[in-house]
């Protein structure tokens, strides 16, 4: 029979057992670590499962070996994942740099001549004239389709996600009003730019007070317009952009984009590009009939149009 163990006498620990961990990874933890000829000692020494005892527990607690189960410590914690290296891109001589830069501007300016292309011959796709008549309401009254025009031949809308009743604004629509330049640049080429949603205009004027925006939002609330311009499906809603032109009374519609396509749009060249009328320059290739004059020279500060 082992020789009895001499029990040191009892030191209130201040270890404190950590939150959510069991009680008997505790103990075995404590007992290891704390008080190594206490408690663990004891109860291998009175385990009658075995003809002699487990633990000599006079061993130095590394060289301690078990040979019965049912007893486990606690896993170690797990080392902080290491933190990635920010990207950099590869690093060249001047002359490198310039040789990739002139490399990369050939194929944006490739690019810009096809979209310039694509451009005309949006112009000259057909148009659906529109024929139902929708009752739109803003922060002045009662509209009809024709009137958000506000006197312009064309009108570009945003059809914003904002259903009756909505809890939530949409991130991504907002960015879009956010990112939207002065609207008398637009103007002067004969365009009216406005949004509208399918929520009473009491909920819009919240969100537009809110936000501070100052662009035309109309509520086409208790019309079919969205369902008709294919933004709300079986009652769900989609963002979109649609271009309406104006003959008198005659409204038309000429085009419609939506997800990535709407992405790229906000300054006043992609919006006019999108329209029948373009930017109505002398270099652009566009139908007979539409108002032409020189590049810029129509440019002006937007406190300076119509002076």
């Amino acid at each position: 029979m082992p020789p009895a163990v001499r029990r040191p006498p009892h030191r209130p620990s201040t270890f404190r057992r950590p939150t959510g961990r069991p009680r008997w990874a505790f103990v075995v933890f404590r007992t290891l670590v704390v008080r190594p000829s206490g408690r663990l000692a004891s109860a291998v020494r009175h385990d009658r499962s075995s003809a002699e005892p487990a633990v000599d527990c006079r061993t130095p607690v590394a060289l301690w070996t078990f040979r019965w189960t049912g007893l486990h410590t606690a896993a170690a914690p797990a080392e902080p994942p290491e933190e990635e290296a920010m990207y950099v891109p590869d690093t060249v001589s001047p002359a490198e740099w310039n040789a990739a830069h002139e490399e990369l501007l050939a194929k944006e300016k490739e690019l810009t001549r096809v979209q310039d292309r694509l451009a005309a011959e949006r112009r000259r796709q057909p148009a659906v004239r529109m024929s139902e008549e929708y009752v739109f309401t803003g922060g002045s009254g009662e509209f009809s389709l024709a009137d958000l025009f506000e006197g312009r031949r064309q009108l570009i809308v945003y059809h914003f996600m904002l259903p009756p009743g909505a809890e939530h604004q949409c991130e991504g629509c907002s960015m879009f009003v956010d990112n939207l330049g002065e609207p008398e640049h637009l103007n002067a080429r004969d365009t009216t730019l406005a949004v509208v949603s399918r929520a009473p205009y009491p909920e819009i004027a919240a969100v537009r007070e809110r936000m501070g925006w100052t662009v035309p939002w109309y509520s086409s609330f208790g019309s079919g317009f969205n369902e008709d311009m294919g933004v709300t499906v079986d009652g769900g809603e989609n963002f979109g952009l649609s271009v309406f032109i104006r003959d008198e009374d005659a409204v038309y519609r000429t085009y419609f984009t939506q997800g990535r396509g709407v992405e790229k749009l906000g300054t006043s060249w992609s919006l006019l590009d999108l329209t029948p009328l373009g930017r109505q320059e002398l270099w652009e290739d566009s139908p007979e009939g539409v108002p032409q004059s020189a590049p810029y020279a129509w440019w002006r500060l937007r406190d300076e149009y119509g002076t």
